[in-house]
């Protein structure tokens, strides 16, 4: 069975996995970070609630105030 790791002990951001991801895959994917005004916007657009948009934006951006978790090294095993 073939396998990649994709967990270290370094700390990449969004735009450095992807890059990482499209070097092990041989897929093009690519990470695209919309601001908050955009955000509500398109939501908007697509006719959602003003409760949910604002909802999902406090799940999104409470989650960069807490306390970093703590990681390990460990390897997924992805099939051929």
């Amino acid at each position: 069975m073939k396998y990649m790791n994709y967990t270290s002990s370094i700390k990449l951001t969004f735009t450095e996995m992807a890059q990482e991801l499209n070097l092990g895959l041989g897929v093009y994917i690519y990470y695209t970070s919309h601001s908050l005004f955009n955000f509500y916007f398109t939501k908007r657009k697509e006719q959602q609630s003003i409760g949910y948009i604002l909802v999902s934006i406090m799940l999104h951006y409470f989650l960069r105030l807490q306390k970093e978790p703590t990681t390990i090294d460990c390897i997924k095993k992805l099939p051929e």
